[in-house]
């Protein structure tokens, strides 16, 4: 063992050269793996992060493109509402929402909001914060008030001195104009789906009494029990919606945590691809180490040894199953990777 170390050491001094581009190539592919990694990790981050407050508990449903022109369109009716209670499991709450183009007065001053109809608690299950102010009641909702809350940016515009609580704006919308009493304004924050900032919301009891009689949703905005079943409960509806009616891409169905998951998807995959123009160079002991290095969160499953340094092996990563070969044919090395976010590896 002695003489062993020794000899090797004897080696290195008499081949510099190749003890020191071997030792830079392992420095630059451990360098690369650890740099790319940590890259596709910041990523991910920055992309949580610009959910703001809003959980990846959050689904939203809007017409599809063949909903228009389809006989058999799906149309966001309560009874719609009850559909979805009585046949998706783990929702939570069902919030049927309508959007309106408006614009808003105070004195001189106008600004063009984005304009949102919601029922009570809406603002609360996005976790949305006020700067001052209450959010609407019940009471509000039903009732119809005309009452009114605005985003950040919106209130900053119309109230550059501030204390907007109170005041009477005017909103006008297809050329109606109607009052409301400012009863709050949102903190500045991300929402994910929805941007407050530049919002202005109004209780939709009062648009299906007073601006669109017995409305149809312009979309639907549910909250499942746990974000762990949002990937599932979209697709349930999703698959219900298009059952139903036998047509698809009737509706559309989107969530924060399948963008998320796709996501995680395509920075995964960059990561465990990244290696690859070097395989041609790797031998066994690097083939090696590409595998028990990338990903470095990945999960190992199974491994098989086919012989002769041929392996087949099996792991998760990022909430995706993967599979990568290897396999040498004429003493050239062979990697193939493929990715399933269903089924396992075969």
């Amino acid at each position: 063992m002695f003489e062993d170390f020794i000899n090797a050491l004897q080696n290195f001094r008499q081949n510099k050269t190749r003890t020191f581009l071997s030792l830079l190539g392992v420095i630059i592919g451990v360098a690369s793996v650890i740099l790319i990694t940590t890259l596709g990790q910041s990523a991910t981050e920055n992309v949580k992060k610009s959910f703001g407050s809003s959980g990846l508990d959050i689904i939203k449903i809007s017409s599809g493109f063949m909903n228009r022109r389809s006989s058999s369109g799906v149309q966001f009716t309560e009874s719609f509402r009850d559909e979805l209670w009585d046949n998706i499991e783990n929702i939570k709450k069902i919030h049927y929402v309508n959007n309106l183009s408006s614009t808003l007065v105070y004195g001189d001053l106008s600004v063009n909001g984005s304009g949102v109809a919601i029922e009570h608690d809406y603002l609360q299950m996005y976790n949305f914060e006020l700067e001052y102010g209450k959010f609407f009641s019940v009471t509000d909702n039903v009732s119809g008030s005309q009452k009114i809350i605005l985003g950040s940016e919106v209130a900053e515009a119309l109230f550059p001195e501030g204390n907007a609580l109170g005041k009477t704006i005017i909103l006008i919308s297809s050329n109606i104009r109607f009052g409301f009493e400012v009863v709050g304004v949102l903190k500045e924050q991300s929402g994910g789906m929805e941007n407050p900032s530049t919002s202005i919301y109004i209780p939709r009891g009062f648009y299906s009494k007073k601006i669109q009689p017995n409305p149809v949703a312009s979309s639907i905005i549910c909250q499942v029990t746990d974000q762990k079943f949002s990937t599932k409960v979209a697709e349930d509806i999703k698959s219900y919606v298009e059952s139903k009616t036998g047509v698809e891409n009737i509706v559309n169905v989107t969530s924060m945590a399948s963008f998320l998951e796709q996501y995680d998807q395509i920075m995964g995959t960059m990561t465990l691809r990244f290696p690859h123009p070097f395989r041609d160079c790797l031998d066994f002991e690097g083939k090696e180490f590409l595998t028990r290095t990338i990903p470095s969160e990945g999960t190992t499953k199974k491994r098989t040894d086919f012989g002769n340094g041929n392996f087949e092996w099996e792991f998760t990563c990022c909430g995706f199953n993967y599979c990568l070969e290897y396999r040498e044919k004429n003493g050239i090395p062979k990697f193939e990777l493929n990715k399933s976010s269903t089924y396992p590896c075969a």
